[in-house]
């Protein structure tokens, strides 16, 4: 469905099959009121995504406290075409992971994916790009 001028809304199903695609993704919170976008890798795992981070880091400290907003997406690299996925949910700490991370370097979360949404986009102009 197009939803404007060159950017089409995904439908859920399109939008979890396009979570698969990528590796990397990044995890938005909030981080004493004031928004935080951090890089993540990440798999899925039916309902869920999970990744990992850091021992330490303020995404760390912060992911099993609340609402996350996960994002990931493409672009072509001539610039014409990509799209984008966002979850919402909540994360939960995976605490028995000492087989996973045996040192104790990294933590590792899983987020339901509560909310999904998506939107592809293609410039339709041939990549031209309009003055300002």
């Amino acid at each position: 469905m197009l939803a404007h001028r060159g950017y089409e809304l995904l439908d859920e199903r399109e939008c979890r099959e396009l979570l698969k695609l990528n590796g990397v993704g990044r995890i938005g919170l909030s981080i004493g009121a004031l928004p935080a976008i951090f890089p993540v890798t990440y798999t899925v795992d039916g309902d869920s995504i999970v990744f990992s981070t850091p021992t330490g880091t303020q995404i760390a400290e912060s992911s099993g406290r609340g609402v996350l907003a996960f994002e990931t997406g493409q672009i072509d690299p001539d610039g014409r075409s990509g799209w984008s996925v966002l979850a919402v949910g909540m994360a939960l700490e995976l605490l028995d992971t000492d087989e996973w991370d045996p040192r104790g370097a990294r933590r590792l979360f899983r987020l339901p994916i509560d909310l999904i949404s998506g939107t592809r986009f293609v410039n339709h102009d041939g990549g031209r790009r309009q003055a300002a």
